[in-house]
């Protein structure tokens, strides 16, 4: 009869044994509900013969335009053709308010590797430290780069259906309002923004954006604001996709 318990009883304590060492932690569990997707990403292209821009003690502002809400965020940063080091000596990220201007309650400084400076090897990309800030869906964002020397757009996504600025001289990443030189219809250097969003949200972010560089819309004008596709079929299993193409004068939509 002993013998019998005694059994019993290990075989007891062995099934706690495994049933303790499967339970997920408090941690575990919530990193298996949040994940970093991409709520904006585009592909890196090479300067077109005769038409690189080149920037030179001056700021970049990028607007981008989000799919996927987040509270942390990252950007992704390409050096693919570049046969010099990038440096970039500032950036920060901040909602955009209207044109070149920011929210300055939302401006947050990103560091490299907790550098505010970093040189991008030739050939490379890199990836921003994650910062606290809550990125909307559907929503502007605007991208400040100070690039401090002189600097040719190498890598690029030239066909932009969305315009962004370049300042005149100086460092004016957290700048509310950026003295603006020019403006530009490309992404030079930035390839992506990636938030940390909920499980079902990474989920649905494979339906739910379709980057205006996926077809980069060559035929569609460009407006002041923003012209871009935003895939609303957020219902999975679902046959229907709707585009929607915005910009500030008109808003259609298609079913396929």
């Amino acid at each position: 009869m002993r013998n019998r318990w005694r059994i019993v009883s290990i075989a007891t304590v062995m099934v706690l044994v495994l049933i303790i060492a499967e339970a997920p932690s408090a941690a575990q569990a919530n990193l298996a509900r949040e994940h970093w997707i991409g709520t904006w990403a585009t592909a890196p292209q090479p300067a077109l013969l005769g038409e690189i821009d080149t920037f030179r003690n001056e700021t970049l502002r990028l607007i981008v335009h989000t799919s996927a809400e987040g509270k942390e965020v990252r950007i992704k940063i390409s050096n693919t053709y570049g046969d010099q080091p990038l440096l970039i000596r500032g950036a920060h990220i901040a909602r955009r308010t209207a044109g070149a201007e920011i929210d300055s309650a939302s401006d947050r400084k990103l560091l490299f590797q907790r550098h505010a400076s970093v040189s991008v090897p030739s050939h490379s990309q890199i990836l921003s430290d994650p910062v606290e800030f809550e990125a909307p869906a559907l929503s502007d964002l605007a991208i400040s780069l100070f690039l401090p020397q002189s600097t040719k757009a190498t890598t690029s996504h030239i066909l932009a259906p969305q315009t962004s600025y370049v300042s005149s001289t100086g460092d004016f990443t957290g700048a509310v309002k950026l003295p603006v030189k020019k403006t530009i219809d490309s992404w030079p250097f930035l390839t992506g923004v990636d938030v940390v969003a909920p499980l079902m949200e990474r989920r649905l972010s494979h339906w739910d954006c379709l980057s205006p560089t996926a077809t980069d819309q060559s035929r569609m004008p460009i407006t002041a604001g923003r012209t871009h596709w935003r895939s609303d079929c957020r219902k999975l299993g679902s046959k229907v996709a709707t585009w929607c193409v915005e910009s500030r004068e008109h808003r259609k939509s298609a079913v396929a």
